[in-house]
């Protein structure tokens, strides 16, 4: 649902979006990586102002623009985050400082056996037209 409202606010702007997956130019992928960074430099001095309002904005902003990007790249997002999603789902609470490769309690781990998802991307990709 998100994703159809950020095309539909790219079509209304007349922002490209991708008929196939591609890499960006250097210079689009410059323009996004410095929008996003932005974004998350706004999140931040959200968060030390101590202003859920601002932080909130800046948080959605970045998703918004990370999925302007996706559009661009014409990806096949929902397929892809499927994807993500069940090898994520597959993961296991780190529960402990150990376990955890971020030293965070509250961090997940991959289990033994646990399956990476990119070949399910490299196909998902083949099969929306991306040349690979």
């Amino acid at each position: 649902m998100m994703y159809d409202k950020v095309h539909a606010f790219r079509e209304k702007m007349g922002l490209p979006i991708g008929t196939q997956p591609q890499l960006l130019s250097p210079e689009q992928t410059s323009y996004f990586a410095r929008f996003i960074m932005e974004e998350l430099s706004e999140y931040l001095r959200g968060v030390e102002e101590g202003s859920l309002v601002d932080a909130s904005d800046a948080l959605v902003d970045l998703v918004y623009v990370t999925l302007g990007m996706a559009h661009a790249m014409g990806l096949p997002f929902y397929r892809l985050f499927n994807i993500v999603h069940a090898a994520n789902m597959e993961k296991e609470p780190a529960n402990d400082f150990i376990r955890s490769l971020r030293g965070q309690q509250y961090d997940v781990v991959k289990p033994l056996g646990w399956i990476p998802p990119e070949p399910a991307i490299h196909q998902a990709l083949i099969d929306a037209g991306a040349k690979l």
